[in-house]
């Protein structure tokens, strides 16, 4: 046998063993029922993406200089950094909601070592969910007269200050952005 024979036959081996991996883990991943949010059409992860969560953490994890430990730890980082990006000025989420993805802080790291993105896609549902409300209220407030004779104020800078406890407050906060982003336009 001459060597590029025998070097065919490693990559014909060496790819059958990497497909049978792959088709192994997949299998494998079972993603924990996907939470619904109502009243939007709701975004599920597939096994693809499934996959690639799985292969970042053990690639995070085996190939990174400072050998970094996927653990509870990093899964509360990835939690805060994850809300913080999709709502850091804290003008969508309500206190409940955040309450509520207190559940999955220590377990975001289990479930994306198995390919489960449930969480972080419920998560994304419910920040869907909180901008379409958003969308449809400002819709409404468009066919009101507006008037400029509210003495209210509105901080830009609320990503130190507490979550909005309820729709009513967070509907104040709306209507006070706005009166202040028009305005905004024209000074």
């Amino acid at each position: 046998m001459d060597f590029k024979r025998i070097k065919e036959m490693l990559k014909g081996a060496l790819f059958i063993g990497f497909t049978a991996i792959v088709l192994a883990c997949q299998a494998s991943a079972e993603p924990k029922d996907q939470k619904i949010v109502p009243g939007i059409v709701n975004i599920k992860p597939d096994a693809q993406q499934g996959l690639v969560a799985r292969e970042l953490v053990e690639m995070i994890e085996r190939y990174n200089y400072k050998k970094v430990k996927i653990n509870d730890s990093i899964s509360s980082v990835i939690l805060d950094n994850y809300l913080k990006r999709l709502d850091g000025s804290r003008n969508y989420f309500l206190a409940s909601d955040i309450k509520e993805f207190q559940n999955f802080r220590y377990t975001m790291d289990d479930d994306l070592r198995n390919g489960d993105l449930s969480a972080p896609f419920y998560i994304f549902n419910v920040y869907l969910k909180r901008y379409s409300d958003f969308v449809n209220y400002s819709l409404e407030r468009v066919k009101q007269p507006f008037t400029y004779t509210s003495n209210d104020t509105y901080n830009y800078d609320r990503e130190k200050m507490p979550w909005i406890a309820s729709q009513a407050a967070l509907n104040d906060l709306w209507t006070k952005r706005e009166y202040r982003f028009p305005m905004g336009q024209f000074i």
